[in-house]
């Protein structure tokens, strides 16, 4: 071998050594690179442990000063709320009952033989349904659970020809846990003393 081809030999072992360190610093920066990213990827995806520590389970509770109000002052505040309610319960089982009759030529004794999903028993109110037994005609009372709530009946009948359908609620003046009963004079549904009729059809 020659000096000259000794001085090339040289030259492309040291380019060789050059290209292999080079190779491997890229390798070793990519694999760096790529553990940097995979971690912080992980730890984003880590879902929050809420209940890690004491503080994170106080703030998630419910304040324990919340002031609840009991039922006797909302209603002592706003009646008319709760007496609309009342008279809205009421009318509907009125006309669950025409329905009802028109088609079996009877009245329904309870929401549940009406088909309807009506509570008896409310916040405020209880209901009743009551049916005769000597006439043709249903009676629901609506008795206030509190006061000053008044209280109210509603009647749905069959008129003396046997062709119609009437229906009355009567509403007290005042506060009262009994409710007023209808009477028929004349062929027309009459309230009580002390009483006054809200929905007449």
């Amino acid at each position: 071998m020659g000096v000259l081809d000794f001085g090339f030999w040289v030259l492309d072992f040291g380019l060789m050594t050059m290209k292999q360190a080079i190779y491997r610093g890229l390798l070793f920066s990519l694999r760096a690179i790529a553990l940097t990213l995979l971690t912080g990827f992980t730890l984003g995806c880590q879902r929050p442990n809420l209940y890690e520590t004491d503080e994170v389970r106080t703030t998630a509770r419910p304040p324990t000063d919340t002031e609840i109000r009991p039922l006797a002052e909302e209603v002592a505040e706003y009646p008319r709320a709760f007496e609309a309610q009342a008279i809205q319960t009421v009318n509907t089982l009125q006309r669950a009952q025409q329905a009802y009759y028109l088609e079996r030529k009877r009245f329904g004794s309870s929401p549940d033989a009406l088909g309807i999903g009506v509570e008896l028993d409310s916040d405020a109110y209880t209901y009743q349904i009551e049916l005769s037994d000597e006439e043709p005609q249903a009676l629901i009372y609506s008795i206030p659970k509190f006061e000053p709530l008044r209280s109210y009946t509603g009647i749905v009948a069959v008129n003396q020809s046997g062709d119609r359908l009437m229906s009355l609620i009567c509403e007290s003046n005042t506060h009262t846990t009994t409710p007023p009963t209808p009477t028929i004079t004349n062929r027309q549904f009459v309230c009580p003393n002390g009483t006054q009729g809200i929905s007449d059809q």
